[in-house]
């Protein structure tokens, strides 16, 4: 748990502590409880640690944000972007599910007679994505055409372009075998992504909106 200081602001910033801050290996719990202001510099370095956390499979929760980060993240529209708790056993709750998430991210949730249906949770980044394509690579090869596979997006939180790489690469395989795969299920922040890339009618089977 690290506590930031009233200003989070250049000044504060350039702090060579502050700037190792997150310099571990575990997941960091920030608490901005005394945050009185923060200028777009706190939240720029605060984008960078929740990256560079994410690029590593760690997890960044900021921890009862005061009002004058709330009104910062909502005017900058990165309230959606960062994981909040009221408190700190809320975020170590928030810390127990998400790593176990990790430990499992391909999980069955349903099956079909006609179409087995696989489910991807959490985060699908480059931290994890071979072992998603392991857990995912043989219940696609099983899948005998006509048939298809289903992979449910609906507890994917976050999915970077490495994700997007591998339900690329799963959908060409899934052709290749003469099979469908059909993904479903998408949170707006995860279709988000595939719009931007513009692989909604190849991922989706859909005509991209305009």
């Amino acid at each position: 748990m690290l506590r930031l200081p009233k200003r989070w602001d250049l000044a504060t910033v350039q702090d060579p502590e502050v700037l190792e801050l997150v310099s571990g290996t575990q997941d960091c719990l920030l608490d901005l409880t005394d945050v009185q202001f923060i200028d777009s510099t706190g939240l720029g370095l605060l984008l960078r640690w929740h990256k560079q956390l994410r690029a590593a499979d760690r997890q960044l929760v900021l921890v009862a944000p005061s009002r004058a980060v709330q009104r910062a993240l909502s005017v900058t529209r990165l309230h959606e972007f960062f994981t909040s708790a009221p408190d700190a056993a809320s975020a170590r709750e928030i810390l127990a599910q998400r790593r176990a998430e990790r430990s499992s991210v391909v999980i069955l949730p349903a099956v079909s007679e006609s179409t087995p249906v696989l489910a991807w949770q959490g985060e699908v980044t480059a931290a994890n994505i071979e072992s998603v394509w392991e857990q995912t690579r043989a219940p696609l090869a099983s899948v005998k055409p006509p048939a298809g596979l289903v992979i449910d997006l609906s507890r994917v939180r976050f999915i970077d372009s490495s994700g997007l790489g591998l339900m690329v690469r799963a959908k060409k395989v899934a052709r290749s075998h003469g099979a469908t795969l059909a993904f479903t299920g998408l949170q707006p922040a995860v279709h988000n992504v595939v719009r931007l890339a513009q692989l909604e009618a190849f991922l989706l089977d859909t005509t991209p909106s305009c």
